[in-house]
């Protein structure tokens, strides 16, 4: 199971947050600044949902330090793009919902959050780094909530191990 240890799930959405400054430790922003996105998934993690192209790292989501976005296909042939978002200034408390359903767990161990449905077919998985640090990870396409929600916690599973370890 992906999120293991789900103690909630209220509806919501995600909203643009930002954390006092200096509310993430030094030594995750340290770590977090030598984590680049676009090199953390391996070509073999890449193939698995066809990818077509090379990651972008364009237009950057607001509070975000580094991105990567990739546009690959689900299970069922649909489109989707799923990425990976630094965000060295936010921890798990910043992710917050009006649409969708929020819920608590962790991967391997390691705090997290998902985010499933805020706009459509769409689920994010952030992981915790520190208290005020987190990467997201993120699925959306024309497959339903559920299917981008498995993706989304796939890739979180790979991602995590490649993450400094979690310092709360």
């Amino acid at each position: 199971m992906l999120l293991a240890g789900c103690s909630s799930e209220e509806p919501g959405r995600a909203l643009p947050a930002t954390s006092a400054p200096g509310s993430s430790s030094p030594v995750a922003q340290n770590a977090l600044g030598s984590f680049n996105p676009c090199e953390a998934l391996t070509k073999q993690d890449l193939d698995r949902y066809r990818v077509q192209g090379p990651g972008r790292t364009d237009d950057p989501p607001s509070g975000a330090a580094a991105w990567c976005r990739w546009t690959g296909r689900a299970s069922d042939s649909a489109s989707m793009v799923f990425g990976l978002t630094v965000r060295p200034q936010q921890g798990l408390a910043d992710l917050t919902r009006t649409v969708g359903q929020l819920s608590d767990g962790t991967v391997n161990g390691r705090p997290a959050r998902r985010l499933a449905g805020e706009t459509g077919s769409s689920c994010t998985v952030a992981l915790a780094v520190s208290a005020g640090s987190r990467v997201d990870v993120s699925a959306v396409g024309t497959t339903e909530v559920a299917e981008a929600c498995t993706v989304a916690s796939d890739l979180a599973n790979i991602i995590e191990p490649k993450l400094p370890p979690y310092s709360g």
